[in-house]
């Protein structure tokens, strides 16, 4: 069944998708049926922001746009990290890892395990903010 969906992938032009189950049958060493791929999302949360400015709380939970919410029939901020991780759901990432440092608790508080956002995260702390390639690879390992 795995490898009639890469076939329709192809067909289709998404080659990304297809890619990557050809890559995770390699990586397996059975290349004749290729299984769908696990993808995890990072979002590097863990810098100061220097250049939005002096702000009380994480920019990460600055709103960016107000969505309509069924359940109270009004509308409600949305912060920019839940953006970004209902971004990464849309595009196929099934978890992801928030890399935070001591001033971002709140995020924790806010997302949780990220069952509100329908994407299981985990969180990664660290001590002191080292760039965006540090907190990529402390992901990766």
């Amino acid at each position: 069944m795995t490898a009639r969906v890469a076939q329709a992938d192809l067909e289709t032009g998404d080659a990304g998708r297809a890619g990557a189950l050809r890559a995770t049958a390699s990586r397996e060493g059975d290349t004749s049926s290729p299984k769908l791929a696990t993808f995890t999302g990072i979002l590097p949360a863990a810098g100061i922001g220097s250049r939005l400015g002096r702000f009380r709380y994480p920019k990460e939970l600055l709103p960016v746009v107000y969505v309509h919410d069924a359940d109270r029939l009004q509308a409600r901020p949305m912060p920019v990290a839940e953006y970004s991780l209902q971004a990464m759901r849309m595009a196929g990432v099934d978890r992801c890892l928030v890399v935070i440092s001591d001033t971002k608790t709140d995020l924790l508080h806010y997302f949780g395990d990220g069952s509100e956002i329908s994407l299981p995260l985990a969180y990664l702390h660290r001590a002191q903010a080292k760039g965006l390639a540090d907190a990529i690879d402390a992901g990766y390992t």
